[in-house]
């Protein structure tokens, strides 16, 4: 079905029709359902947790890579999964699977016009950008926004996947400016790709207020809230377009501005984004290779 067609057919492009449609492909594995379970379960013990983990082996090593990595900076090897459980925190340890997995699902489709590679070097680096900027606010497990910022543009894959050939010509004449792209989206489909992911996400279960973050990050001054959970993941995906290594166009880095709210909000200027560029790009290689679709 063309995007035109799309759009007689579902109301000038019913978000939730589309999200419905699509479900299929990039529903939730069925080892989340039974992490969030468990995880509900009150006095839940670390080994039942490590348990239902362990049923899918890929998400175990994956998980035992990150609590070893830098992001969490652990002095000792972590060779238990019941050890990395302890270390990332039950709290996090659902959104930080969630981002596993969907690393992986929405990996496996591919879009036309869009670079996957290109696709989760932008993720990587807005996730590394956002959860720095999470603890110059001193927001409470900056590792929140280290995952909404990781799938802020999984809706780009999905939209990309089913309406490539007609967005492909507006990918192509806007250079993968992905600023740019929205209202060439909202023309042909009746959305966009940061509505389709915030949708996404909520019935991958992820939070609302980073769902709103995802769902608001191309257009923070239209948010119903006013959460500074948006102007981070907004903040975060504008400055890595601006990054050789973090732009999500396959032309190479372009300006991509900030909201001046935002900025005045979080007090970005020239001297503290060029720390967040340094401090990213030292951790970006290695934390690429943890979260690169299996």
């Amino acid at each position: 079905m063309s995007g035109s067609r799309y759009r007689e057919r579902n109301n000038m492009g019913d978000l939730e029709g589309f999200v419905a449609e699509v479900s299929h492909l990039v529903s939730p594995p069925e080892v989340l359902l039974r992490l969030r379970a468990a995880l509900d379960t009150p006095n839940v013990s670390l080994d039942h947790i490590a348990l239902v983990i362990s049923q899918d082996p890929s998400l175990c090593a994956r998980l035992l890579r990150v609590a070893n990595s830098a992001l969490y900076g652990h002095p000792k090897r972590v060779d238990t999964l019941t050890r990395a459980i302890s270390i990332i925190g039950t709290r996090e340890l659902y959104n930080l699977a969630l981002a596993i997995a969907a690393s992986d699902t929405f990996g496996r489709l591919p879009p036309v016009a869009v670079d996957i590679a290109t696709f989760w070097r932008h993720s990587v680096f807005s996730a590394l950008m956002a959860r720095t900027m999470a603890r110059q606010q001193r927001i409470l497990h900056p590792e929140r926004l280290f995952i909404a910022a990781l799938l802020h543009d999984i809706g780009i894959l999905v939209m990309y996947h089913r309406f490539g050939n007609e967005l492909a010509p507006g990918f192509a004449a806007e250079r993968g400016q992905e600023h740019l792209l929205v209202a060439n989206e909202h023309e042909i489909v009746g959305f966009d790709h940061a509505q389709v992911g915030g949708a996404l996400l909520t019935m991958w279960g992820l939070p609302e207020l980073l769902t709103q973050a995802v769902t608001w990050h191309h257009a923070p001054e239209q948010a119903p809230e006013t959460a500074v959970e948006n102007a981070i993941v907004h903040a975060a995906s504008m400055l890595s377009n601006g990054a050789t290594p973090g732009t999500i166009s396959p032309y190479g880095p372009y300006d991509a501005d900030v909201d001046a709210g935002v900025a005045e909000r979080l007090g970005l200027d020239e001297t503290n984004v060029e720390g967040l560029l340094e401090e990213t790009n030292q951790e970006f290689l290695e934390t690429l290779s943890l979260f690169m679709p299996h």
